[in-house]
């Protein structure tokens, strides 16, 4: 700890005690200011992902409305025959999960 003569002895920043500013501030002011900072971080992420969230929906929903039948036609495929009756063997083999069913 550093003395000084005369006026100086009485202000703390100048007769060695911690300095009001810079980064040897007093630790319970540097706690406070570091969760202020923190908070106003945290507001900042929270309200920015609040205003983007209505144009990331209305984004979605200006794709939905773009979609468009395709007016695809279905394929009938046999299901009998030789390649049916050798599926049907292999189906027997499979294993799929508890209340699927593979079948033809």
């Amino acid at each position: 700890m550093r003395f000084f003569v005369g006026a100086l002895a009485s202000d703390p920043v100048r007769s060695g005690g911690e300095k009001a500013h810079g980064p040897n501030r007093l630790p319970h002011l540097q706690e406070r200011e570091d969760i202020v900072t923190r908070t106003l971080r945290i507001t900042g992420l929270m309200l920015g992902a609040m205003l983007s969230a209505p144009a990331m929906a209305q984004d979605n929903m200006d794709k939905l409305t773009k979609m468009q039948r395709t007016d695809t036609t279905f394929a009938e495929i046999a299901q009998e025959g030789d390649r049916a009756e050798a599926l049907r063997d292999i189906i027997q083999y499979t294993n799929v999960p508890e209340g699927f069913e593979v079948g033809l």
